[in-house]
């Protein structure tokens, strides 16, 4: 599974990914082209994809305990295809 959070404010974005702790990469999307191309309407969002390319989830908003959300939801997945 891969996190990729698309941003158009990628300082803002840095802060919060290291004030929490978070490992996924951050996208700056300024122009809004990958946006636009994704039908993404809503900034803040969070997008899994698993190793198939494959978007399994997409999460609206910012979650301080956005984390917890995607490790419990990925366990799950894993536990899921075992």
């Amino acid at each position: 599974m891969q996190v990729l959070t698309i941003t158009s404010d990628l300082e803002q974005s840095r802060q919060v990914i290291n004030d929490n702790g978070y490992f996924f990469p951050v996208l700056t999307d300024s122009k809004a082209a990958l946006a636009k191309k994704m039908k993404v309407l809503y900034i803040h969002r969070t997008f899994v994809v698993d190793a198939q390319g494959i978007i399994r989830a997409v999460y609206i908003g910012y979650h301080e305990d956005m984390i917890d959300i995607l490790t419990q939801q990925i366990n799950r997945w894993k536990k899921d295809e075992e």
